[in-house]
């Protein structure tokens, strides 16, 4: 299944890749190189629809490119040779069944940590978003080119919106990029319910590219990592100063939320329609204000 081989890959490049990058800067510096890191993801989910966009939804030509992509790795593997501080290195070889109980413990780091429990509703957000949101166009009456082209724009939010996120998450803290974010989506909810969003109008696509920057992911990473880096009972709970399980942890609590955020929106979409794919997600933008987030830790 594709599926799963997306979700094998995606939590590799999670572990393997993240703990590598933000272990290499100081706190203070976090949100800016979260959110262009996030950036640049971002403006591969708007490139992908763009390209299926050309070649048609019949094409198989989407596969090709998505396999090119993978491959392109092998060239730029070779540039990554900083070193990674000692500090982050150590860890253990573990067993498949040691990962299996790591997964399973994950339930209680989302009860616990803050970077874990804004891991799984960022993964609900995520999955409703991105695996529902054009599901929920073509409903409105949008043709099916139309909505990958939607998607394109909602992509683009993304991309524009991270690293001003990252930024602000560094000045005002991710308390404050959060509820910026939560009401933004509560607001686009509403207007994609107007009636001038029917059939693609305005509305819905201003609502799709304001969408996007509900990329609550640049927020989880960075408090995942400073609990990674702070040596305080928060850092604890996070594994201490091992990345390496801290971006564990929380790609694990993501994916869970990965599969929970689709399968809500396929419920709500099947038994309410439109409108109530619009609730949900204003339910769900509203459960982000009751996280616990705090301030990341400035250095002068």
């Amino acid at each position: 299944d594709l599926g799963a081989v997306v979700g094998v890959a995606t939590g590799l490049r999670w572990v393997a890749n993240e703990s590598w990058l933000y272990a290499l800067l100081p706190p203070a510096q976090l949100g800016k190189l979260v959110g262009w890191h996030e950036t640049l993801i971002h403006a591969m989910q708007a490139i992908g629809p763009m390209l299926i966009a050309a070649a048609g939804l019949a094409s198989s030509a989407g596969f090709y490119w998505a396999a090119a992509a993978a491959l392109a790795c092998f060239f730029v593997l070779p540039l990554a040779r900083v070193t990674m501080p000692q500090s982050a290195l150590a860890t253990q070889a573990i067993s498949p069944v040691t990962v299996l109980l790591n997964m399973l413990g994950s339930l209680k780091d989302v009860r616990k940590g803050a970077g874990a429990r804004l891991g799984l509703w960022a993964g609900v957000m995520d999955g409703a978003l991105y695996g529902m949101f054009a599901v929920y166009c073509v409903q409105r009456g949008v043709s099916a080119q139309q909505a990958s082209v939607l998607m394109v724009v909602f992509g683009l939010g993304g991309l524009l919106t991270s690293a001003p996120l990252g930024v602000l998450c560094d000045r005002k803290g991710v308390g404050f990029a959060l509820k910026l974010m939560v009401w933004t989506g509560v607001a686009m909810a509403a207007l994609m319910e107007l009636p001038l969003a029917f059939a693609g109008g305005a509305p819905l696509w201003l609502a799709a590219g304001a969408l996007g920057m509900l990329s609550p992911l640049t927020l989880t990473m960075i408090v995942a990592t400073q609990d990674a880096s702070a040596g305080s009972s928060s850092n604890a709970q996070m594994g201490g100063g091992d990345f390496g399980q801290a971006i564990s942890q929380v790609s694990l609590a993501f994916t869970m939320g990965t599969v929970a955020g689709p399968a809500l929106a396929g419920w709500a979409l099947d038994t309410g329609g439109s409108t109530a794919y619009a609730v949900l997600l204003t339910l769900l933008c509203l459960l982000g204000l009751g996280l616990n987030v705090r301030r990341p830790a400035t250095t002068t």
